[in-house]
């Protein structure tokens, strides 16, 4: 070697240090620098590099495409500057995912555009670690400041169009905590035909190995037919339309061999999940049972401590119970008896909960409800949504539309009322009539998002109710306010089609699922694949909500109305059991009778009624024997009447009693069960109610005098010697709903009822002999709030079944004005009572 070869050679190597030491944030110095990712250089012997191309939101990134280009493969990948909010976010929520959107375009020679679509990519973090623990990504950069998430592919086929010739790409919208995005395109690589033979031997063996993993047979085994396919199969990178100063790239690498150990995203533990200002609720077996509820930290959810709270609504508004427990962050197990009904555990934690239900053998059935989803479909000013509407032939057809918004972690808890546009359009496209509603319902404690967006919250439904001709073909609708797009769900019902429901079975969730028939049947929009695709459309997960209570309900202040029908019909009295928990009235003295058992003192509490000093009680009977017996009652000791009973029912009127508390004795030998009225309950009580005989149809007459929430009971009385269901037909006739107006409620107007026989004791039908019924079975009309008021025709006709006794009733809080005259000791009291 010459000494001139030597000083060159010499002046190359300083030069190279001084541009190494000069400027050490080169990728180049990067690679051999030792730091806290130094073991990167470790792994660039087992990847592939590539040049990936930053992707900008002002302008566009350019790509001259190849003659002849029939399809193209566009790789991008979202980068993060700083894993700890990453896995944190994950930690947090397992189902976690990071969004960004391109708008791709393409056009021909002629500048003509191809192809102009906007792509909405999901996409999370994979995890390695090493032998000693360290942990890496499956692709990295050689910057530590840089980590790629996972990468989403594009393929585009251009078969059949005009030739393109330049794709360009811009980034739309990215989530926060995506740093930047960056894309790497490819085209089939060409390869001759008589160059394939070689080709395939100058590959290593890893290379061919990959080619060939989707084959059955190992790469020496492959025929030369298939070596060609693979090898025509592959692809190679196009760089970008070059820009001084305005391109942005880095050297990208991908683990070929990967013999790391995979972190695992933090899997949600099973059960239900309970979330800080959110209830969970646990629909329970009708006959309820004893349970035991297990609560740990929810997967991945560091433990913590808090109150829980467990409220208990039975099947009616005086079937309620309540009760706290307290986790410290050890998993905790808890047993207690409850009746059928809906369970709500609200948390100061995040938990997890499971339920289970005890037989009587110490045996467990896990009863922990799966989640429930609803699809909801995104809408903005840019992105309208549009429903086809399918009518039966020339009838109405009523369809239901559920609004909800998405408040962002990031502001305040302040309630929104973004408003919303509605059109309703013929077949040609004519808008028929046009409006605008509004959300204006706060944040919700029973539905949540069934994934993304941790944090964010999310409203109750404001539902709207529309009644529409058969000249509207479809509904659309558009959010108004950009910055707060708006979730819609819309649902359809034939009008002619009742409401069917199992009594009492539908009024439990529990075991409701695949045999209830929905009230209403959810609508997709005509571009229901397309939103998918674009990533708009969000899925909730939803629970079934507890009934609310009226406090003046529980607290007894309430007016009781039964209806009778028109014309002729046929009555009887029935004594029918009270439901326990029901709050002492004074207004139902006279109607309130209880058990007094015969031949023994009892001590007894007459309240006093209507600002009476003195009471008039009844006694009632129900006999075996038709022979008349005698009684004797004595009050505190002293003979107060002597009387006869005749015949196997009656009731008769009793001396005057003074209020205050009394020790009774009736002495009789009548046998059968005796019932004493205007006692302060201190046992079972029955109420004397004049039932309705239902053979075939009846006919009542309703009036609506209020827009509140109104609900009708239906209480059907079965013969005891005929334990068969029957079916009724419930038909509601008022004042007509106005059509293309938005409505707040919904009254269906057709219904039908599959009653099951009461199981419990058989109340006696009076003034009939031998005739005895079930304990009565309820179920309701209701009237949301919001319904017309005016008279409302309601027909009850059996379908089939034994049918029996009707009560048909209405109970409404407050305590109406009364006016009335009270006589007592010759003289009289006018009274005014108002609420």
């Amino acid at each position: 070697m010459s000494l001139r070869t030597l000083g060159r050679l010499l002046l190359l190597l300083a030069l190279a240090t001084s541009v190494y030491w000069l400027y050490p944030a080169l990728q180049l110095g990067g690679l051999w620098r030792q730091g806290s990712d130094a073991y990167k250089r470790q792994l660039v012997k087992q990847a592939t590099p590539a040049i990936v191309y930053e992707i900008p939101q002002r302008d566009w990134l350019e790509f001259p495409l190849d003659p002849g280009t029939t399809q193209l493969k566009i790789i991008s990948s979202a980068t993060v500057r700083d894993l700890a909010p990453i896995k944190q976010a994950m930690l947090a929520d397992p189902d976690k995912r990071w969004t960004y959107a391109l708008q791709i375009e393409v056009f021909d020679r002629a500048g003509r555009l191809l192809l102009a679509q906007p792509w909405h990519m999901r996409t999370n973090l994979s995890l390695f670690k090493d032998a000693q623990g360290r942990e890496y990504t499956p692709a990295f950069y050689l910057d530590n400041d840089r980590v790629p998430l996972l990468s989403s592919i594009v393929r585009l086929n251009f078969a059949g169009l005009p030739q393109p010739d330049r794709l360009r790409l811009r980034l739309l919208r990215k989530d926060a905590d995506i740093h930047d995005v960056v894309a790497r395109v490819y085209l089939p690589e060409k390869i001759h035909a008589h160059k394939i033979g070689y080709l395939w031997q100058r590959l290593s063996e890893k290379t061919r190995a990959a080619l060939a993993a989707g084959n059955v047979y190992p790469t020496e085994l492959l025929t030369e037919e298939e070596k060609r396919a693979l090898m025509l199969n592959s692809w190679q990178p196009i760089g970008p339309k070059y820009r001084h100063g305005e391109l942005r790239r880095w050297d990208y690498y991908m683990l070929r061999d990967n013999e790391g150990e995979m972190i695992d995203s933090p899997i949600a533990g099973a059960g239900l999940h309970l979330a800080v200002g959110h209830s969970g609720m646990v629909p329970l077996p009708e006959a309820g049972g004893r349970l035991r509820l297990h609560f740990e930290a929810g997967g991945g959810i560091p433990p913590s401590q808090g109150d829980i709270r467990l409220k208990w609504y039975g099947n009616t508004a005086f079937k309620r119970r309540e009760f706290r427990l307290h986790f410290d962050g050890r998993p905790l197990d808890y047993r207690l008896d409850l009746g059928g009904g809906l369970l709500e555990i609200l948390a100061d934690a995040n938990l997890s909960a499971r339920i289970h239900l005890i037989d009587g053998k110490g045996g467990e059935t896990e009863i922990t409800p799966a989640p429930q989803y609803l699809r909801t479909y995104r809408t903005d000013p840019t992105h309208p949504i549009e429903y086809g509407i399918l009518h039966v032939g020339v009838t109405d057809t009523p369809i239901k539309v559920d609004l909800r918004y998405l408040t962002p972690p990031t502001e305040s808890g302040a309630e929104h009322s973004p408003p919303i546009d509605y059109a309703f359009l013929d077949q040609d496209g004519k808008v028929l009539k046009q409006g605008l509603i509004a959300i204006s319902k706060p944040d919700s404690l029973y539905d949540s998002l069934a994934n993304d967006h941790p944090g964010a919250r999310l409203s109750d439904p404001s539902t709207y109710y529309f009644l529409l001709p058969a000249n509207v073909s479809s509904l659309r609708l558009r959010g108004v306010d950009e910055d707060e797009p708006v979730l819609v769900a819309v649902h359809s019902r034939p009008l002619d089609l009742p409401h069917r429901y199992r009594a009492p079975e539908d009024q439990f969730d529990f075991d409701a699922q695949g045999k209830r028939i929905s009230a209403w049947f959810p609508l997709k929009p005509e571009n229901h694949v397309q939103l998918l695709a674009d990533n708009a459309s969000v899925l909730l997960t939803v629970q079934p909500r507890p009934a609310k209570d009226n406090p003046k309900l529980l607290t007894g202040r309430y007016v009781w109305e039964d209806f009778h029908p028109l014309g002729d019909w046929k009555g009887r009295l029935l004594l029918t059991p009270q439901e326990p928990g029901t709050p002492f009235r004074s207004e139902a003295l006279p109607s309130s009778y209880q058990d007094i058992v015969p031949n023994r003192d009892i001590t007894v509490m007459v309240p006093a009624y209507e600002g009476l000093r003195t009471i008039t009680p009844r006694l009632m009977w129900v006999r075996p024997r038709e022979t008349p017996a005698s009684f004797s009652l004595y009050v505190d000791g002293r003979l107060h009447q002597q009387g006869r009973l005749a015949g196997r029912y009656g009731e008769i009127e009793l001396a005057p009693l003074g209020v205050g508390r009394h020790r009774l004795r009736l002495v009789s030998e009548a046998g059968g069960k005796l019932f004493l009225n205007h006692l302060e309950p201190s046992s079972p009580v029955y109420l004397k109610r004049l039932a309705n005989q239902l053979e075939n149809t009846l006919v009542f007459v309703v009036a609506r005098t209020t827009y509140c929430e109104e609900t009708l009971s239906v209480s059907l009385f079965q013969p005891s010697d005929r334990r068969v269901r029957s079916r009724l037909r419930v038909e509601v006739r008022g004042p007509a709903q106005g059509r293309l107006t938005p409505l707040s409620a919904w009254l269906f107007t057709l219904r039908e009822f599959d009653v099951r026989p009461e199981r419990r004791d058989a109340v006696a039908v009076f003034s009939t002999q031998d005739a005895l019924t079930d304990a009565g079975q309820t179920f309701y009309l209701p009237f949301p709030a919001g319904t017309p008021q005016g008279l409302y025709r309601i027909t009850i006709r059996l379908h089939s079944g034994p049918g029996g006794h009707i009560l048909l009733s209405r109970l409404t809080s407050g305590v109406k004005p009364t006016q009335r005259l009270l006589h007592e000791n010759d003289s009289v009291t006018y009274e005014n009572t108002h609420d």
